[in-house]
């Protein structure tokens, strides 16, 4: 489950049990556990900074950061999201 080249401790296996290494072995999952692996400490950044991440505008532009990003990256692996035909022509 793991590859060849990764090695994942004894006490860890339950942990990553079910998460994706690879992203060929599941490209929805695996892009969204990239997600969660940066844009969580993004907002705890933030948040510790003195930024106000429970103002309700703010949630809306993060969620849609996270859209555009979840967008990219369903294309670098040939998966489709509706924002990305929005997103055409935007910085030609």
């Amino acid at each position: 489950m793991y590859g060849k080249n990764v090695t994942v401790h004894p006490s860890a296996e339950q942990f990553y049990e079910g998460v994706p290494i690879h992203a060929s072995d599941d490209p929805v999952a695996y892009v969204d556990m990239v997600l969660k692996e940066v844009f969580i400490p993004f907002i705890q950044e933030l948040n510790e900074c003195g930024w106000d991440c429970t103002d309700k505008k703010f949630q809306k532009d993060f969620a849609s950061l996270m859209e555009i990003t979840k967008a990219m990256l369903y294309r670098q692996h040939g998966l489709e999201h509706p924002i990305q035909k929005s997103l055409e022509g935007v910085t030609e």
